[in-house]
């Protein structure tokens, strides 16, 4: 335990004193030989192997040891002190009567003093808790020893155990007072009958109340009976060889009983992966007898244990340039060419590189296969002919080998050209600027766009991309997110697991293209229901049916055409919401056209260039119903064009030329503006328009 025990004591004529210290002192870190000295061995000083000249250099300085009466005083000036080895972490716990250092004698001096007069328990005596960062903190526990010729019979004392580590003394709370009034109660139960023998000799009580008390006798008297040392209170001959014990034992308990631990985490599932690996072979090896390995065997273990250690070795075994780094492989290769061939890796697609240098070819598959699970990991580092998908995710080739046809224009595939630039052979050898010597060329049939590639290679380019980040910053933030992506993929597999209508679900969040799921579909066709309802039952109980509705959705947006469907999609959007404006959240049919905006929303949302602009096209009236009627129609040409993908290239619509001649019904008395009443019908029942009626609303 690192820290330190003192017997403390309060002294009528002198104050607070310390008497007698026990420190732990460790043995020292072994240092690094210095030139020349290696013949000679190591030796510690005579006095501080044996126990001598322990006493504190400063004590002569600081304390007067005139100025020390008997009770002050616990060991002689001469006396070497007592010291205990531990012969199994080697720390010696040296006593004496003040600590060796004056650094430690500081912070013991002003324990003591707190200890024996501001920081008090109630009654006295009893444990207390003080300190700070700066000076330490303090267990102390105060108590009294009867002394026959002592001011009340009695002498205080107090036990401190002073430590920088705040929690650690908080915790040891229970154990060090248990075992301190162990101490404690030994020295009071010893110095207690030393109390009665003298009592019994010689009653001071009966002395006392007898005595006369003068001026001139009073400080006589007290002085000759202040001072009265420990060690003739208890009448022990070997008291403070007792204490030395006591104090030691003390200090090696509590620390052996909390210890500190280096807690390490779950293993990751690279290692988990391994070890699986490593238990097969040595149960094959076991099967076998003979501890025979095959070749196949043998380079899996040796690219399990290359995966772990980085290939040092191999890399130092080739000679030429290498791949120090992903940073330094995504700075050679730019930028853009790093992400594209980043997201293959990610991908799962086959990464196969072609030239003569072996040696680059497998630095750079190091530092790619850290991009991937241990387990995803399939490396053929160099071959002379090409070896399928399935055997091999990173593939080197040298520059000779033809690639199948197929293989080359498959979209799951990446190549990486290694092209050497004219210089010499010993050139390359000692040079390590890869740009000048090889130029690289990455192909592939794929199409997708790899800019905006998935979350994870977002995150890996913007780790590589930080040059405030360290190689092995980066590569634990490597660690963490596959860790992190690892376990998504066990919580999709978990769920999928549980009941096949969970995939429903999940392809909300997994599904991504231009082709409806079953999930949109089924919502889109339980809204067609819904509507129907509403507008053979619903609406009709709610809306009068001479009420209507001013709007801006126009039939001309109506057409087979994927922008079309979004501009009439967003127009009844706004119809709805114009609606909603003239009625009370209590209104019956409030939540349903709330849930209507939404569905109709996600309809056009993130499909036009510029923000549509809904005034741009003249105002027509038109029940709900009617809008039910419309809103029916453009769900129905969205299936219909099987839920067209939505990327910002659509522009909105321009409204359709009107009639030359104005189709308008004049107002009636009982006319309103929006939201009001029209009581002319048509002869199927459905509101003439008022105003302004576009060529392509015409039946």
């Amino acid at each position: 335990m690192n820290a330190l025990v003192a017997l403390c004591h309060f002294c009528e004529l002198h104050g607070p004193r310390t008497l007698f210290c026990t420190e732990a002192v460790h043995p020292p870190s072994p240092s690094p030989p210095q030139p020349g000295s290696a013949l000679i061995p190591d030796r510690e000083p005579e006095g501080e192997r044996d126990g001598e000249g322990l006493t504190m250099k400063a004590n002569s300085s600081d304390t007067h040891r005139a100025d020390m009466c008997e009770g002050c005083r616990s060991l002689p000036a001469s006396h070497p002190g007592f010291v205990s080895v531990d012969s199994e972490t080697g720390i010696r716990f040296l006593s004496h009567q003040h600590p060796r250092q004056p650094q430690l004698f500081s912070v013991v001096r002003q324990a003591c003093v707190r200890s024996l007069s501001c920081e008090v328990c109630p009654g006295r005596e009893g444990p207390i808790f003080f300190g700070d960062e700066q000076h330490g903190f303090v267990f102390s526990h105060t108590f009294f020893i009867k002394d026959s010729l002592a001011r009340g019979f009695q002498r205080w004392y107090s036990i401190v155990i002073v430590a920088m580590d705040r929690i650690y003394l908080i915790n040891s709370w229970p154990f060090l007072l248990r075992h301190l009034k162990i101490t404690i109660q030994s020295l009071q139960s010893t110095a207690l009958q030393v109390f009665d023998s003298e009592q019994g000799v010689c009653p001071q009580r009966a002395v006392r109340m007898n005595s006369t008390f003068s001026p001139a006798g009073f400080p006589h008297q007290r002085s000759g009976n202040a001072a009265r040392s420990l060690t003739s209170l208890t009448q022990h001959p070997n008291l403070w060889a007792s204490l030395h014990t006591s104090f030691s034992w003390l200090l090696k308990a509590c620390g052996s009983r909390l210890t500190e631990k280096l807690l390490e985490g779950a293993p990751t599932e690279d290692t988990l992966v391994l070890i699986e690996r490593q238990t097969e072979q040595e149960e094959e090896m076991n099967a076998d007898g003979d501890g025979s390995t095959d070749q196949d065997g043998q380079s899996t273990a040796t690219q399990d244990k290359d995966f772990l250690f980085g290939d040092e070795g191999k890399d130092e075994e080739l000679p030429g340039p290498k791949f120090k780094s992903l940073r330094h492989l995504r700075q050679v290769l730019g930028a853009a060419e790093f992400r594209q061939l980043a997201w293959h890796v990610l991908m799962g697609n086959q990464v196969i590189w072609r030239g003569q240098d072996c040696g680059l070819i497998q630095s750079a598959f190091n530092m790619l296969k850290a991009l991937l699970p241990v387990g995803c990991v399939r490396v053929v580092p160099y071959s002379t002919q090409y070896e399928e998908a399935y055997k091999c995710n990173f593939l080197g080739l040298s520059p000779d080998v033809q690639i199948p046809a197929h293989v080359t224009s498959s979209e799951f595939m990446v190549l990486v050209e290694v092209l050497n630039l004219e210089q010499g052979n010993t050139f390359h050898m000692y040079n390590d600027d890869i740009p000048s010597l090889y130029q690289f060329s990455i192909s592939s049939a794929n199409t997708q766009p790899t800019d905006k590639g998935p979350t994870l290679l977002n995150k890996i380019d913007l780790a590589l991309a930080n040059e405030n980040l360290s190689v092995e910053v980066v590569s634990h933030c490597l660690l963490c997110l596959k860790e992190e992506w690892m376990n998504k993929v066990k919580v999709l597999f978990k769920f999928t697991k549980v009941d096949g209508r969970v995939l429903l679900l999940l392809s909300v969040f997994t599904v991504r293209g231009s082709a409806c799921d079953e999930l949109q579909r089924q919502t889109v066709d339980n809204w067609q229901g819904s509507i129907k309802r509403e507008e053979q039952k619903g609406f009709p109980e709610v809306f009068p049916k001479n009420y209507y509705v001013q709007h801006h959705f126009n039939g001309s947006t109506q057409c087979e055409d994927s922008c079309c469907v979004f501009s009439a999609a967003f127009l009844l959007s706004d119809s709805w919401k114009y609606l909603l404006q003239h009625i009370e959240r209590v209104h019956m049919k409030h939540t349903f056209i709330v849930q209507l905006i939404v569905e109709l929303d996600n309809i056009w949302k993130g499909s036009f260039q510029d923000p549509p602009n809904p005034s741009a096209f003249p105002s027509v009236n038109s029940s709900p119903r009617t809008l039910l009627t419309f809103t029916s129609d453009v769900f129905s040409n969205w299936l219909d064009l099987n839920c067209p993908d939505k990327n910002y290239s659509c522009v909105f619509a321009s409204p359709a030329p009107l009639f030359t001649d104005e189709l308008k019904e004049p107002k009636t008395e009982n006319s309103a503006d929006v939201g009001g009443l029209v009581e002319q019908e048509s002869e199927d029942g459905k509101e003439v328009l008022l105003k302004d009626i576009p060529l392509v609303l015409c039946r």
